[in-house]
């Protein structure tokens, strides 16, 4: 791997430790400024709305322009934007609504950004590096996300939330000067002049086009989408679930956040060392159940029982890492690189496109029937659909050799 891949996996780093950060300054500001669940909830719903709604419509635009470029302007406008609090908190101006329009801002580049940020690795290593290179960049991303969280928990429990939103705005900076440096190595994706006089309207439909013709991967994404509305639900929580179950501060808030890539970094480790995993249907499906069990555990923690809060984080955290993983390295060996853009773009819409509604429902449900009530609910959830697709016999097709896409022919060859 070239040193391209390694400034792309660096800048995503320095990019990925400033989002705990970030998460961790606005989840405690916001509950510290209304001690309400629902408006935690609340925060993520503004946020994650217009990133569904543009990720929808705009993933064309991925497969039109230069991807790395798009990615600096978008960490560029995040700069900008998570300085402004820092700025209103000096001067004495600094109010909830600031705090909801700045994750709007955010929410609108995520939309772009993340898909867009699956797309570039293919074009820096080749494809007998794929497997490989998609494990280290997850593996380090996962060490970032251990690493940011505790250290931004003790930056607003000593210094200030607006601090911590600075180092993030800073990080933004360091990730769009290493997206820079690589400009022009990481190609578009590869269209022809035809492709891209192209109706836009053909262009976006061509991204579900995928799905249809590989209805396994669409259920399993699915699947993931309904976990990941169980996963937001505790996640929107975390703030007041440590301040009111585990009678703690920021500091463990930060730690509960470390502790989920902590156990996804693990699980990475594992699938870069087993290497090709061909039983897939029962990895993944396995995964769902674990994080649902972990999730449900949550609720059942005694009061002040951080250790074993912090456990059962790394246990869901190492199961989303085994469906991450496999799921990764199947669409990025079968989709064509003209059409990665919209295809990925797809994929973290199904899969993450209810996130709004699961923060939305943790709020609603946490202020009507407790936290542990809810928190037991949502890890059910994930274990029934983990459960209910080991009965699909359509999910079997994902085990078995992989075939790569050649033009608009998609297939997996199942093992029978």
């Amino acid at each position: 791997m070239n040193w391209r891949y390694w400034l792309f996996v660096a800048g995503r780093a320095v990019s990925t430790l400033g989002d705990g950060f970030g998460t961790i300054a606005m989840g405690w500001l916001v509950y510290d400024l209304t001690g309400s669940k629902l408006a935690m909830g609340s925060l993520y719903l503004v946020g994650m709305v217009p990133e569904v709604l543009l990720r929808l419509f705009g993933a064309p635009i991925i497969d039109r322009v230069n991807r790395t470029r798009l990615m600096a302007s978008l960490d560029t406008l995040q700069f900008v934007t998570y300085l402004t609090p820092l700025l209103l908190s000096w001067t004495g101006h600094l109010q909830l609504w600031h705090l909801y329009a700045l994750y709007v801002v955010a929410g609108i580049a995520h939309s772009l950004y993340r898909p867009a940020v699956l797309t570039v690795v293919p074009s820096l290593v080749g494809p007998e590096r794929l497997t490989r290179a998609v494990s280290v960049l997850d593996g380090t991303l996962q060490a970032a996300l251990v690493t940011g969280p505790v250290i931004a928990g003790f930056v607003v429990t000593y210094v200030s939330g607006a601090a911590a939103l600075a180092l993030n705005a800073l990080t933004f900076a360091v990730s769009a000067l290493a997206l820079v440096l690589i400009t022009g190595r990481a190609q578009p994706g590869g269209e022809s002049k035809a492709a891209a006089k192209q109706p836009y309207w053909e262009q976006l439909t061509e991204g579900f086009g995928f799905f249809r013709q590989m209805p396994a991967l669409f259920l399993l994404t699915l699947m993931l989408g309904i976990s990941n509305i169980s996963a937001w639900a505790i996640f929107s929580m975390h703030a007041p679930y440590v301040k009111e179950r585990l009678m703690a501060g920021p500091e463990i808030v930060g730690a509960m956040q470390a502790a989920w890539p902590l156990g996804f970094l693990v699980g990475t480790a594992m699938i870069a060392t087993i290497g090709e995993v061909r039983r897939r249907r029962t990895l993944m499906l396995g995964a769902l159940i674990g994080a649902g069990v972990a999730l449900g555990g949550l609720g059942l923690v005694p009061a002040g029982m951080v250790p074993a809060a912090l456990a059962l984080k790394v246990m869901e955290g190492f199961s989303f890492s085994l469906f991450s993983n496999t799921s990764t390295v199947l669409f990025q060996r079968l989709v064509p690189d003209r059409l990665l853009g919209r295809v990925m773009s797809v994929r973290l819409l199904l899969a993450w496109g209810g996130n709004p509604v699961g923060a939305f429902l943790g709020g609603f449900l946490g202020e009507r029937m407790g936290l542990g009530p809810t928190f037991v609910l949502a890890g059910g959830l994930s274990v029934l659909v983990g459960l209910v697709g080991f009965g699909v016999a359509s999910l079997k097709a994902v085990d078995g050799e992989m075939r790569v896409a050649e033009g608009r022919q998609h297939a997996v060859q199942s093992q029978g």
